[in-house]
């Protein structure tokens, strides 16, 4: 006779998270946020690009870029989460939610179209 289980193993619930529709939903939202300022800042750093977002620019040069990619990871994936929450009654709230990851997806070939050119340079 084994004993029961305390935990659900990593794998399991990896599978689970895996298989949920809503996981789906919010998931490449979140990785294209933290990509997103993951590569801002590279770029930020290393002087081959400014901000292109007026209020994070002036943030950027108030407080400096780490502080404002970790404002902006923070108030992008607050916002995923609410659409997240909202869409799983409202069909405008996944609307938006498929809207905002779309839109992280174009800046995101906008990061890697940018390093492509300079690296052609």
């Amino acid at each position: 006779m084994s004993a029961p289980q305390a935990s659900i193993p990593a794998a399991g619930w990896l599978a689970r998270v895996e298989a949920d529709p809503r996981v789906a939903a919010w998931l490449p939202a979140i990785v294209l946020t933290l990509l997103d300022a993951a590569l801002t800042y590279a770029w930020l750093t290393a002087g081959l690009a400014s901000e292109g977002n007026p209020w994070l620019a002036g943030l950027v040069a108030t407080a400096g870029p780490a502080v404002a990619m970790a404002i902006r990871v923070a108030l992008g994936t607050a916002l995923v989460g609410m659409l997240a929450v909202l869409a799983r009654h409202h069909p405008t709230a996944r609307r938006g939610l498929a809207v905002v990851t779309g839109v992280l997806a174009l800046v995101i070939g906008w990061h890697v179209t940018g390093g492509a050119m300079l690296a052609l340079v």
